[in-house]
């Protein structure tokens, strides 16, 4: 099976940034919904909390607050946002018209979803509770000022409802008990690293399917533009030279990745990639006409809690799945790791 690549980078977010007023929810915020669990979610959770249509908030009265300095509540990079609003119906116990925060935690991975929520354990959260500092116009959260006045910026974005974004925030870091996980796969995968499920643990969980989130290989730029001049995808019309047109976006075939990912799986190195003429592209012709390029490999890869890993866990090296595991003996039969050394079953 062929799978596409992804090009590692960045896409522009088109918004108008405006000066807007100081706050829409001023802080302390004392209703506070925690949320933990999955990276790869993240940007599905803030689009969710301000799309127009499906957001719980009132219109005009949502703030956002990230602990990085990059600005607005699309960069991936944070590790807490908070978004505060006014609820327009009642949601986790908290009345229509409630002041409600929902916190993000992403510290870990999807495994942050799943055990701690079950067994009620505490994780760190960017805490919006605190009372506010007097003079202080952000708050107690200690954010970056983005306008003279301090007051954060406002963005109006197409589909999404109108917020004051706050960034660079430093404030106050506590541990909470998460009351809703995210995760990218189900809670039977994660049964290695910190934090492993059990059958006990997975009992306690009431879990829904939400959407399927679509996970791809990224590669570095040489080797991209490389499998581009390969496979016939550069200087072209249909595909000129850089062209990161979806139709001119280069493949790599499964058992090749699995390769890659497991050491010694039929791949030898970056020079067992032949073109259809047998040239390897190692060699100078797919690489700027000048050197040679290296034959070794390197991989970046998720930690074992990380739902990104146990999909490629399962889809590359049929792990994680149908192979008990005697070191969880109490997790579901036909849900259990094989170790990673190990190539399961085909």
């Amino acid at each position: 099976m062929i799978r596409k690549l992804a090009l590692l980078g960045a896409a522009a977010v088109a918004a108008l940034a405006i000066n807007g007023p100081s706050y829409a929810v001023g802080l302390p915020v004392t209703q506070v919904i925690w949320v933990s669990g999955s990276t790869a979610l993240d940007n599905a959770f803030k689009h969710f909390m301000i799309l127009a249509g499906t957001s719980p908030c009132a219109a005009g009265s949502v703030d956002t607050y990230e602990d990085t300095g990059k600005g607005a509540i699309y960069t991936k990079s944070n590790n807490y946002t908070v978004v505060a609003c006014t609820l327009t119906a009642a949601l986790g116990g908290f009345a229509a018209g409630s002041n409600v925060a929902f916190v993000k935690e992403s510290n870990g991975g999807s495994v942050e979803g799943t055990t701690p929520v079950s067994l009620g354990h505490t994780l760190n959260f960017l805490d919006p509770t605190v009372a506010a500092v007097v003079g202080d116009n952000q708050g107690d959260m200690n954010c970056t000022t983005n306008t003279a006045a301090g007051a954060g910026v406002q963005y109006s974005v197409a589909h999404d409802l109108t917020f004051t974004d706050h960034n660079g925030c430093t404030g106050t870091i506590a541990l909470h008990i998460p009351d809703v996980g995210l995760a990218d796969e189900n809670p039977e995968v994660y049964t290695i690293g910190p934090n492993a499920t059990t059958h006990a643990i997975i009992g306690n969980l009431t879990t829904n399917t939400m959407f399927q989130n679509m996970f791809g290989i990224g590669v570095s730029l040489n080797l991209y533009r490389a499998l581009q001049s390969m496979q016939g995808l550069s200087g072209t019309v249909a595909c000129p030279a850089n062209s990161d047109l979806l139709s001119c976006m280069p493949s790599l075939n499964k058992s090749t990745i699995r390769g890659l990912l497991a050491a010694g799986l039929d791949f030898a190195g970056w020079g067992t990639i032949i073109s259809s003429t047998g040239v390897a592209i190692t060699d100078k012709s797919f690489n700027g006409g000048v050197n040679n390029v290296s034959n070794q490999v390197y991989v970046c890869r998720r930690g074992d809690t990380s739902g990104t890993q146990a999909a490629a866990d399962i889809y590359f090296l049929n792990n994680r799945c149908q192979v008990t595991d005697v070191g969880h003996p109490d997790n579901p039969t036909g849900n259990q790791f094989v170790q990673a050394n190990q190539t399961g079953p085909n």
